[in-house]
């Protein structure tokens, strides 16, 4: 438990404390987006096919605390760095390095008892991390387009 929330404390004071190069709107907008997609798919992986969960099988108020204290502040933090990247080979290390250090952390999670799995294996997650900080690049791109769209009418 204590992996638990001094991550989420930790986490969050970084990403609070950082500087900030995108705007609060993108900000907002895109941790919402991994709040949402994230419950998205835990709803599948976890609830649906009980391949992982957090804490005990089904709906758990801790989980909730969890998607809601790690999901924003990693988002953030990622995002933000992601906008001083250039070139291909600089943001495909900083992928590969965000996926290993996510990798470990839920291993860590593992042994500290607050994720479990059911079938799930690590490595699913290694190869999983970059598809999802890469959907995160998107949205961004994505709400930046409409900005520029919007500012074009």
């Amino acid at each position: 438990m204590v992996l638990f929330w001094v991550s989420i404390f930790l986490l969050n004071i970084f990403a609070f404390l950082i500087p900030k190069t995108l705007p609060h709107w993108q900000i907002y907008a895109t941790s919402l987006f991994a709040v949402a997609f994230q419950i998205s798919v835990d709803i599948y992986f976890d609830l649906k096919w009980n391949l992982y969960g957090y804490f005990n099988k089904g709906v758990d108020n801790l989980g909730f605390v969890y998607q809601f204290g790690i999901y924003p502040a990693v988002s953030i933090l990622f995002l933000t760095f992601w906008e001083h990247r250039r070139g291909f080979g600089s943001k495909l290390g900083y992928i590969f390095l965000w996926t290993v250090f996510s990798t470990g952390y839920e291993f860590m999670a593992l042994k500290s008892g607050f994720f479990y799995y059911n079938g799930w294996k690590l490595m699913y997650s290694f190869f999983e991390y970059p598809v999802l900080f890469l959907i995160l690049v998107a949205n961004l791109r994505f709400l930046q387009w409409l900005q520029r769209k919007e500012a074009r009418a």
